[in-house]
């Protein structure tokens, strides 16, 4: 097994580990209910952002609530990339995170999206 495979495995079994300890009730709860919801309709869409970078829509992670949405709510914005891997196999190891998301509690909607510049093809 080369290292990125090991290491690829040691981060999803860690992941395992704190989502059982964590947010597994929560997580649970949302996807018996049926809450959890993967939209397509902004899939494709572009956003600028303020800097005036754009970037595509390639999934989409909704959980619908209960109670009317409450007052306060945040934005989160995160950039990063993956070094030495590509937009297809970013695709897939995004999903890696879902399940946390989808188990905090309050939490309502997730983008990701790529960078249109570096991946207008994705």
């Amino acid at each position: 097994m080369n290292k990125k495979v090991r290491i690829i495995i040691l981060c999803i079994a860690a992941v395992l580990i704190l989502f059982a300890f964590t947010v597994g009730k929560t997580f649970t709860g949302n996807v018996i209910s049926g809450r959890v919801h993967f939209p397509k309709e902004n899939l494709g869409k572009a956003l600028v952002m303020e800097n005036g970078q754009k970037f595509t829509v390639f999934r989409t992670l909704t959980v619908s609530g209960k109670n009317p949405v409450a007052k306060g709510l945040a934005v989160f914005i995160v950039r990063f990339k993956f070094s030495g891997l590509s937009p297809q196999v970013n695709k897939r190891l995004s999903m890696i995170p879902a399940p946390f998301l989808m188990g905090m509690k309050g939490f309502r909607e997730k983008n990701w999206m790529i960078n249109a510049l570096f991946h207008p093809l994705f």
